[in-house]
């Protein structure tokens, strides 16, 4: 390979780009490997003066410092790297909120995409860590760099034991990413994790409301919204999620179901986007989510869903109808109708996370069996429809998916609900009543 001198320090703002994407790769975490092979995937196109493919990395090897990347085609990772950062927590939200701000002041571009990558799994932000220190179990130290370009078995939604061998009970449990624990220890913190951008060296995470913050402050700073707020992460595609930076992007771009270790092709992508640099931020979503349903096989269960946040408002306004109907069910004690919902709740559309249901399908069930809510379900079918532009789930076992979750667990309520803000609404209402 022809040798090239690694890409300088940046002290003054690049020329205005057509795009910058904003990668923020969270992998002090069992998903390190998939991060070293994604950013291959992003040097087969990389870099252009109409494209900057920038990325912050932090790894789980030890004594190795977080870097930022302009990525590059026909170079070595290393002289991509623009800054070394020291150690990091991805959890952090200044950490966050440093890369979005230098991201867009030194790489300036008319249009902006900010992607999390990192084990996700939707809005619950259980402290896992603190669950895990309550009970005596601690993630082991950072693990030695791993060989360029090995791949691990297994995805994003599915524990890792030492040697990269999932444990298929324990994945059964729907656990979000491990602390590399035995099987045993698994099954004890209780088989889940939440929230995103997890750091177990830190042992920290983003939670829902942090997320929030940080994305509206760099709305605000930068005086614009992102044209795109990607998830590379499982099962955030969600009416919760996407409220919680509602105000700070156009579009959002996510999974409702468990994304594989191997997460989105950025060389799928980025070549559709190079050839096509002017295509805005609905058009590359639409790209992002034909792209990643196409580069698995049609038995994995995958799912990508592109949808407008704006438009999430008028969701919220009707799920939130739809939640008051349905509480006044548990208030007056109408066993009949809450025997009814129960039903539509079991048979809808369902994820990997078992606290999560495909909202149109659940809505739709309902008015199959409560002609009395065929109106309200109805009006949320519409607004789903009207909202989601980019939606994509082929295999059987996701068919019913039309692009947004909603949370709606069998059991308990979790008490971190109410932190978010929908949860305010009709729809907290309704949780909270079935409880009551």
């Amino acid at each position: 390979m022809k040798k090239t001198k690694p890409a300088p320090t940046t002290s003054k703002p690049a020329k205005l780009a057509d795009w910058t994407i904003l990668i923020y790769m969270a992998g002090d975490n069992d998903l390190d490997d998939f991060g070293g092979d994604d950013i291959d995937e992003m040097k087969k196109v990389g870099s252009s003066d109409r494209i900057h493919v920038l990325v912050q990395r932090d790894t789980a090897a030890a004594g190795v410092p977080a870097k930022r990347y302009r990525v590059r085609k026909g170079t070595t990772a290393e002289t991509d790297v623009v800054q070394s950062i020291g150690e990091t927590n991805t959890g952090d939200p200044k950490v966050l909120a440093d890369f979005l701000k230098w991201g867009r002041t030194q790489y300036p571009a008319k249009r902006t995409m900010a992607v999390l990558w990192n084990h996700g799994s939707g809005w619950d932000d259980t402290d896992i860590y603190a669950e895990a220190k309550r009970r005596g179990l601690n993630p082991p130290p950072s693990r030695p760099p791993s060989a360029a370009g090995q791949r691990r078995s297994g995805a994003r939604g599915r524990p890792m034991l030492p040697g990269g061998f999932i444990h298929r009970s324990a994945a059964k449990k729907r656990f979000r990413g491990p602390f590399f624990l035995t099987a045993f220890q698994l099954e004890k913190v209780g088989g889940k994790r939440r929230a995103i951008a997890f750091d177990d060296d830190a042992q920290d995470f983003l939670d829902s409301v942090e997320m929030k913050k940080v994305f509206i402050a760099a709305a605000r700073a930068a005086k614009r919204k992102f044209d795109v707020i990607g998830m590379d992460a499982c099962l955030m595609s969600m009416v919760e999620t996407g409220l919680q930076v509602q105000q700070a992007g156009e579009v959002f771009c996510g999974s409702q179901e468990v994304e594989p270790g191997e997460g989105w092709p950025y060389d799928r992508i980025l070549k559709v986007l190079a050839a096509k640099p002017e295509m805005d931020g609905r058009e590359l979503t639409k790209v992002i989510v034909k792209e990643f349903v196409a580069s698995y096989s049609k038995s994995q269960a995958v799912t990508q869903s592109g949808f407008d946040l704006a438009a999430l408002k008028t969701v919220q306004k009707a799920a939130n109808e739809l939640g008051t109907l349905l509480a006044k069910a548990y208030k007056t004690r109408d066993f009949a109708t809450q025997g009814a919902i129960m039903n539509a709740r079991v048979r809808a559309q369902g994820y990997e996370h078992a606290d999560y249901v495909d909202l149109t399908d659940f809505a739709s069930r309902l008015a199959a069996s409560l002609p009395g809510f065929a109106l309200v379900a109805k009006k949320v079918r519409d607004a789903v429809a009207a909202c989601v532009f980019a939606n994509s789930a082929p295999n059987t076992k996701v068919k019913a998916s039309h692009g947004l979750s909603i949370y709606l667990p069998l059991g308990k309520v979790s008490p971190l609900y109410k932190n978010l803000d929908f949860a305010k609404g009709g729809w907290g209402a309704f949780l909270a009543a079935r409880m009551a």
